[in-house]
């Protein structure tokens, strides 16, 4: 009968309470380790580690007592590697983080990742490729200053239903001046563009446009809201800004040769 009065077992460590809280109990290990590299190397970090760098992680976190699942591997081998970049070498790896994040969400959402990792994932990203925190390795500061703008402006500009239709013509530009200021404007032959330095039109962005299937899927599903705009959204957002700033810089280069 003392068995009525035995407490119920506690984890015995941290990283068993840790395992308990993502996992529960007595979860087993089911990671197929080969396919969770091929995921991470190709899928989430598109093939921009060593492959060996990949491997080594891969089998010194499936080795560990964490019960990963194939998804669940691939997105912990991505995050870490992700992580391990130092500040001053993460150029380039704007984007593949931002594409990373998205598989992760989709991957939550079928099951085939445990929300908390999937949480992890999304937050340590943004806090560790954040804008502002990037300006502390970049020559060139203000990219990042125009960059988050640009999210901005069309973030504003995909909510707001008084412009939305707008958007959609051929001659809409986002248009950079030489104020610094980052704006919509819908370009005719006989307007002056003394002040702008950079300028692409909306709809030459493939990020854009995928950016439009998205919001008619969340539309269609009810789910356009706050909740969207401000967080899987915000992803598509900034993808769009940095295929803008790189193509605002093209514009500004053949700007300077013709002149």
């Amino acid at each position: 009968m003392f068995d009525w009065f035995r407490r119920k077992k506690q984890p015995a460590t941290f990283m068993d309470a840790f395992v308990q809280t993502m996992y529960g109990r007595n979860a087993k290990k089911t990671a197929d380790v080969s396919k969770a590299i091929d995921l991470a190397n190709k899928e989430l970090l598109r093939g921009s580690f060593a492959l060996n760098d990949v491997t080594c992680l891969a089998t010194e976190l499936s080795n560990g007592p964490v019960p990963y699942s194939t998804h669940d591997l691939a997105a912990s081998i991505a995050l870490g590697l992700l992580k391990r970049v130092p500040l001053e070498a993460r150029t380039g790896l704007e984007e593949v983080q931002l594409l990373a994040r998205l598989p992760v969400v989709t991957w939550m959402k079928e099951g085939k990742v445990v929300p908390l990792l999937a949480e992890a994932f999304e937050n340590t990203l943004y806090k560790e490729y954040d804008p502002a925190r990037l300006m502390e390795r970049q020559p060139f500061p203000e990219d990042h200053l125009i960059r988050a703008k640009i999210a901005g402006l069309v973030r504003m500009g995909i909510a707001d239903k008084s412009i939305f239709r707008d958007l959609a013509k051929p001659n809409c530009a986002i248009v950079l001046d030489s104020s610094g200021n980052v704006s919509f404007r819908w370009i005719s032959e006989s307007d002056e563009i003394d002040d702008v330095i950079g300028l692409v039109p909306l709809r030459q962005l493939s990020s854009y446009r995928e950016l439009l299937e998205t919001c008619a899927l969340e539309i269609k599903g009810g789910t356009f809201d706050d909740s969207f705009l401000y967080g899987p959204g915000a992803i598509l957002f900034d993808r769009v800004a940095i295929q803008a700033l790189n193509e605002m810089k093209r514009f500004s280069e053949d700007t300077d040769k013709q002149k």
